[in-house]
């Protein structure tokens, strides 16, 4: 399947939350077998189409005044797509997806992803929040499928539109930790927590001449006293987990 992806500033980047869907969906569905193309803002010379990590890459004209950034960028990416047989349309933000009617009229079918009710937002003036609020209702009656964030999101689509979305909430990719090495002295059936336990006494101020054991050294004793009798040590910690 052939995809193509506008709304994001650049890419590969995670400088923004829309940048870290894009970059996650993107290269995810090309390590799948899909041929993936994103549209990023401004030409370069000699640098406006690439691949990276998978994906194609197509930088589109745009004027660097930030009021009409996006607005610029998301039409010249569109009318490029649309000559570029692409079987789905991507668009991510409301303001990206004005021209998602041009995809519509030409037979394409849309994706659109509501990271956020942009125009609720101070910053806007009242342009901006009037072609916000147009993404928003271009993207509610045209879009092939919807996608919202967040419970919320989901339920502003339903009350404002009668639009059901598809609901999938953000996250995080969990990277599996590495084996932890075991100390010997130490019970494989024992609570990972008591590692982090310390004793009160080694909070405690020297005293000028007076030798006292390291810091270290007391922690260690401490530790192996606490795994040997937890219940009769003074220095016992409760053994909560963290």
């Amino acid at each position: 399947m052939k995809i193509a992806m506008i709304g994001h500033k650049d890419f590969p980047c995670r400088s923004g939350g829309v940048e870290v869907v894009v970059y996650e969906l993107a290269t995810r569905l090309a390590q799948r077998g899909e041929d993936v193309t994103v549209y990023n803002r401004g030409k370069q010379k000699g640098h406006n189409k690439y691949d990276a990590l998978g994906v194609h890459v197509v930088r589109s004209f745009t004027l660097k005044k930030q009021s009409v950034n996006a607005m610029i960028y998301s039409f010249t990416a569109t009318i490029h797509a649309l000559f570029r047989h692409y079987d789905v349309i991507h668009y991510h933000a409301i303001g990206p997806s004005v021209p998602l009617v041009l995809a519509h009229l030409f037979g394409k079918r849309t994706v659109a992803t509501v990271h956020g009710l942009n125009w609720r937002v101070d910053k806007w003036g009242s342009f901006a929040s009037r072609y916000l609020k147009l993404g928003e209702k271009v993207l509610a009656r045209y879009a092939d499928e919807v996608v919202t964030l967040s419970e919320e999101m989901h339920q502003y689509f339903l009350d404002t539109y009668g639009r059901d979305t598809a609901l999938v909430k953000n996250a995080i990719s969990i990277t599996p930790p590495k084996r932890l090495q075991r100390s010997s002295s130490l019970s494989s059936r024992r609570p990972l927590s008591r590692i982090s336990h310390a004793s009160p006494s080694a909070t405690k101020i020297r005293t000028p001449g007076k030798q006292t054991p390291s810091l270290r050294k007391r922690a260690l004793n401490c530790l192996r006293t606490s795994l040997r009798k937890p219940e009769n040590s003074k220095h016992a910690f409760p053994t909560k987990t963290l």
